[in-house]
Order: C-alpha cells, then structure tokens, then sequence
C-alpha cells in the first residue's frame, strides 16, 4: 500500500509542479521587470500558438469520436450549469454583481486545464481537454459578454481563429487527410511553445490582482470549484463517459476562475477588483484541489 501511495505522490507531483513552477516564473518575472509589456505574448498566443495548439491537438489520432459529441455536449452543460449557479450564488453574496456570476460559471480550462490534462493523461488527454476548451471558450466570448454587460458577440467569437483552427482540424481528422511535412512540422513547433507560454502569461497576470475582500472572494472560489465537481459528476452520468474522457471533464470543470472573467469585468465596469481577487482566491485553492482530485482519480 505505502508503495502504491508513494507511486501516486511521484505521478501527482510530476504533473502539478511543472505547471505551478512556470506560473510562478512568470510571477516573479512580471514583479522583476515591472515594466515588461507582455501583450506581444498574448496577442501571440490568441492568434497563432493557441490556434496552433487546438488544429494539432484536434488532427491527433488519439481523437476519438465516439468521445466527440459527449464531451462536446458536457462542456456546453458545465457552462450552462455554471452560469445558473453563478446567477444564485452573487444574488446570495454580492446583489448580483457580474464579477461573481462570471467567476463562478467560468473556469480556466486553456491556460491552466490543458497543461494539467496534457500532463495527467497525455496526448488523449489534451485532445479531449481541447474539445472542451474551445467549446466552453464560445460561450464564455459570447455570453459571458453579456452576464458582463455588453452584448453578445456570436459573429466575432466564431471568426476568432480558435474556432476556424478547430473545424478544420475536425473536418481533417474526419477524413482522414495527412498534412504535408511542411505544413504539420511548423504547426507542431508552434503547438509545442503554445503550453508553457499560457502558464507563464497566467503568472504574469496574476501578479496584477491584489485581493480585497478575501471573506467573499474565497468563498467564491470554493463555490467555483463545487459547482464544477457537481456540474461534471453529472455530464459523467448522464453522457455515460468513462477513462480518460470522463477524468478529463472533471478536471477541466473544476478548474479556477478563468482570467479572461477579469478582462471582462474590468472592461464594462462590473467590479473588476472582485473578479480579480476571486480569481486569485481560486487559483491558491486549486494547489490544494488539483493533486486531491488528481490523486482520486489516479487511484481508480
């Protein structure tokens, strides 16, 4: 038992610490060089690593799908589920502020999930996480624009190239089309940078939020992270997912606030301080909920 056990702990941490080190790089980058302007790197990956990433993931043999339409299907569940639980939580804490009903609907399945899956359960895995990225990218690019406020962008969300790079790879995959060396070897240098350049821009961005109401934001974090370990229990039943599907909808269900819930925040004036200081919140509780579920998971 003591060896199976130490066996889980090797396995959890090699997945955990490579991800959380690179995010605390880009921390004490951004607090190094105050002056370091990093929206090259996100401008970047937006257009053209993160795109890269999802067309290569996508095109992968290891897409299965039969697992497609489930995942594609609990993804679109986790948001609406996420969002109704959003909307009762900030009436209950905060008068139904956005900020709220944001971080708790919506959780960072790009920067953080797809590394965590990637690393947890290799190339399925990160091809499944993708399925699940991108879906839940639309609704949160549309809807979640109008949870903040303005209005819903439908047309822009499906021309950003997250989702062209998604269906092409798909119709690809589909028809079984091999890319030439040319084409698939850039792209696969491109996907390749795409992971730790997300865990490296998302400590830079945490090094810009300060916590202010620490009471309501960790409250908030711990609703985000149960909401998504009910939420995706769910989709696993009622969609009947097993394996690596199923571990891969609950890990990206559970995952922290997402960072993009502060640009919208602060964008339309819907108290970005509290968006950002949950975000915060959430992200330190998922040092703790990552390995916890990681290691149920690697138990089964």
């Amino acid at each position: 038992m003591s060896g199976n056990f130490g066996e889980l702990v090797v396995q959890i941490v090699s997945v955990v610490v490579p991800v959380f080190s690179i995010i605390a790089l880009g921390l004490f980058f951004a607090r190094w060089q105050k002056s370091a302007d990093i929206r090259f790197i996100t401008e970047f990956i937006t257009y053209i690593a993160a795109p890269a990433l999802v067309f290569h993931s996508l095109l992968d043999e290891a897409l299965t799908y039969d697992n497609f339409y489930p995942i594609l299907a609990s993804s679109f569940t986790v948001a609406i589920l996420g969002i109704l639980f959003g909307l009762v939580t900030a009436r209950k804490l905060v008068a139904g502020s956005p900020a709220a009903t944001l971080t708790v609907a919506f959780m960072n399945s790009g920067n953080m999930g797809l590394p965590i899956c990637y690393f947890a359960f290799g190339k399925e895995g990160l091809a499944a996480a993708t399925i699940f990225f991108v879906a839940m990218s639309i609704v949160h690019y549309t809807v979640g624009s109008v949870i903040a406020g303005g209005r819903g962008k439908l047309k822009e969300a499906l021309l950003l190239p997250l989702t062209p790079a998604a269906i092409a790879a798909l119709l690809l995959n589909r028809a079984q089309v091999s890319l030439p060396l040319v084409i698939e070897r850039p792209v696969e240098l491109l996907a390749g940078a795409t992971i730790p350049l997300m865990l490296f821009s998302l400590g830079v961005r945490l090094s810009t939020i300060k916590a202010y109401d620490k009471s309501t934001s960790l409250t908030l974090g711990a609703v985000r992270f149960l909401v998504g370990l009910i939420s995706g229990l769910g989709c696993i039943y009622f969609f009947r997912l097993q394996g690596i599907p199923a571990y891969i909808v609950l890990v990206q269900a559970t995952m922290p606030p997402a960072i993009f819930n502060f640009i919208l925040c602060e964008k339309f004036g819907k108290r970005p301080e509290l968006a950002a200081s949950t975000i915060l919140a959430g992200t330190i509780l998922s040092v703790i909920t990552i390995p916890l579920l990681l290691y149920v998971l690697f138990s089964q």
